[in-house]
């Protein structure tokens, strides 16, 4: 297992596998990385003239920062990712990277976050933006419980009881950091982990939760449940979900108490809004989403109902079936953590099979279950996606 604090470890990582992809590609063959986050064409061509329905981007664009934004529009982004209240406020960023940065600057230099406990899995830029703020963190591993007909991923309630409990005779401010979905497995919170959370908040008062919602799929989001508490924080990335990125904004959800430096430190990080933002608010807001959002959840829940279909009685391995949005995640529980760390391994792989893939050690997956690797759900391209799939869960079958 490569070394965690090796700086951008992660990016390494993706180099490594793309040094090998292009390698291979130069030979004449075609390489499909079915991690990837860009989707195939044909997931493309599910969707309605894209160029009819969104329009071009207009040719002038005057600076457009998040507060020039007019209050309906704030309002109706707000309540369509389960913001109910009327004292909490957003902030629209370009981006859900952008905007962790934001919120990690705001814990580390407003809210004076002395500790930041993070649960993994989860985004690894989290880790490094910590480190360049220098917000000392821990990390908790969640659990994955499987039974016949259901998977979900558990908070260690006891140790993160234990580990809050330690902070807080500290009498500073500290920080837990979740991801909702679990990154690269799209499995939402437990009803019994959200009231777990919830009591967290009351039983803490100098605990902040911050929530990493950018894959969080409509109706999914953790904001529904937390909105009237003022020590929530959230992170939302609404076209990520649907694998649309070209109209791209993310927002971020706090109590309105911290407006003024949200907004003021909006200047200095990251500065006005592109026109392709502006645009993605528009169409969020509007019944075009709602009819993009229904076609991928379509499309989406159609790939998992065949994976479980050809897959679903596999002894070699599992995956997550009640996933939402693009992503779900296969495991090999019998097979090393590390199967596939280095390009050396991954050489023979891609050569044999003309197939790629991103490995969950990237990720900060728990160790103990064993090798595993995301699917981009958007990825499928006909037939020859489970063709090829074949060729892959054989290959690794046989390490």
């Amino acid at each position: 297992m490569p070394n965690k604090r090796n700086f951008l470890n992660e990016i390494k990582t993706l180099d490594d596998i793309e040094e090998v992809e292009n390698e291979i590609i130069k030979t004449g063959k075609n390489i499909i990385n079915i991690s990837h986050w860009n989707p195939s064409m044909f997931f493309y061509s599910q969707f309605p003239d894209k160029k009819v329905q969104f329009g071009g981007l207009p040719e002038f664009h005057n600076y457009v920062y998040s507060y020039y934004l007019d209050e309906q529009t704030k309002s109706s982004v707000k309540e369509k990712l389960g913001d109910l209240s009327d004292f909490r406020e957003c902030l629209i960023t370009p981006s859900g990277t952008i905007s962790i940065q934001c919120l990690l600057d705001f814990a580390k230099n407003h809210l004076n976050i002395r500790n930041l406990v993070i649960i993994n899995p989860s985004y690894f830029s989290v880790h490094h933006a910590c480190r360049r703020l220098k917000i000392p963190t821990q990390e908790l591993d969640l659990n994955r419980d499987r039974n016949e007909s259901n998977e979900a991923f558990l908070l260690n309630r006891s140790k993160l009881a234990g580990l809050l409990t330690n902070l807080k005779r500290s009498k500073s401010n500290y920080g837990l950091w979740v991801t909702n979905p679990i990154y690269s497995a799209g499995i939402a919170y437990t009803k019994e982990d959200i009231e777990f959370l919830k009591n967290l908040l009351k039983s803490h008062p100098h605990l902040y939760i911050f929530a990493d919602e950018s894959f969080s799929f409509s109706s999914c989001e953790l904001l529904r449940d937390f909105y009237s508490m003022p020590n929530f924080f959230s992170i939302h990335d609404p076209w990520k979900q649907l694998c649309l990125n070209g109209y791209k904004f993310s927002v971020i959800s706090y109590n309105r108490t911290y407006q003024k430096h949200f907004e003021e430190w909006a200047d200095i990080l990251y500065g006005s809004l592109p026109s392709s933002s502006t645009l993605g608010i528009s169409l969020f807001i509007s019944p075009f989403f709602d009819e993009y959002k229904q076609i991928a959840n379509d499309f989406y829940q159609k790939r998992l109902k065949e994976l479980d279909e050809r897959y679903g009685k596999q002894l070699s391995f599992t995956f997550d079936r009640n996933a939402h949005g693009p992503y779900t995640s296969c495991y090999f529980s019998a097979k090393n953590f590390n199967l596939l760390s280095s390009a050396n391994r991954f050489r023979p792989l891609i050569s044999q099979t003309g197939l790629s893939l991103i490995p969950n050690e990237r990720n900060r997956f728990p160790s103990k279950l064993g090798f595993s690797f995301r699917i981009n759900l958007a990825k499928y391209d006909g037939d020859t996606f489970w063709e090829n799939f074949d060729k892959l869960w054989k290959y690794i079958d046989n390490l």
